[in-house]
């Protein structure tokens, strides 16, 4: 026989806004530096349970399917998906810059900082025939400027520069 006991909780628990507000904090915080936070499991969750706050957890499907559509999805997750394109391994920081799509679409991300539209404008204005012809990471560093985060397979943009590029600057 099964009893249900009940009780009062010592403190109020905290309101929805709160809450919301919390696992937008800490999926920010995961994008930026994934592997200290769980990687692609802790996005998932989080993403799950910001979906789930807002009353659309179908979006999840719909997301995956595009994801899989894409060739961003496989039974295991964007790291199965990004195995091909990085055998060595599939970098936390790449998964979460593919996150941080979903998650700028969805209106959740904190960027530092966001290029005006006359940067964005300049950039992908030139940035197709510049790449046209061989560059170095010197050629790319000095047309456009360091990134905001590097991994050492791809340059990402999702948030501080991170141990990994420091190390990436100080061998080239």
């Amino acid at each position: 026989m099964r009893k249900t006991v009940c009780g009062t909780l010592p403190t109020p628990l905290a309101a929805v806004e709160e809450i919301h507000a919390h696992l937008v904090d800490q999926l920010n915080l995961a994008l930026r530096r994934p592997g200290m936070h769980g990687g692609e499991t802790a996005l998932r969750i989080l993403v799950d349970h910001l979906l789930f706050v807002e009353r659309e957890p179908e979006a999840w499907a719909e997301l995956k399917q595009d994801w899989e559509d894409r060739g961003l999805w496989t039974p295991t997750g964007i790291a199965g998906a990004l195995q091909d394109l990085f055998p060595t391994r599939a970098d936390c920081d790449n998964i979460a810059s593919v996150y941080a799509e979903f998650v700028h679409r969805r209106g959740w991300l904190k960027p530092y900082r966001v290029l005006t539209r006359e940067e964005y404008e300049a950039l992908t204005g030139r940035v197709r025939q510049w790449a046209a012809a061989g560059r170095t990471w010197p050629d790319v560093t000095a047309e456009f400027g360091l990134p905001l985060c590097c991994s050492e397979e791809a340059i990402l943009c999702t948030g501080r520069r991170s141990a990994t590029s420091r190390r990436m600057r100080s061998s080239r």
